[in-house]
């Protein structure tokens, strides 16, 4: 199985954001673009950070039971 790094993009979003947001203020004059540039980037955002993390708990769910597995394999008499 090869390997996925959805936590790398989650703490690149999590680092990031604030970058936006802070630009966003700095570089947008007009408050209703700036209004929705926020909306539209706090929302997409969100459905990233969101889809990443519903796909790293796949994978996790998926490693944790072939680990649960094994353990059981190997402590079966208990």
């Amino acid at each position: 199985m090869h390997e996925v790094n959805y936590i790398f993009w989650m703490i690149i979003i999590t680092v990031m954001a604030p970058v936006y947001f802070t630009g966003a203020l700095v570089v947008i004059e007009d408050e209703d673009i700036r209004k929705k540039f926020m909306i539209w980037g706090a929302t997409i955002g969100l459905i990233s950070f969101a889809t990443l993390l519903y796909l790293q708990m796949n994978i996790e769910f998926i490693y944790g039971k072939e680990l649960l597995d094994y353990w059981h394999a190997l402590n079966a008499d208990k």
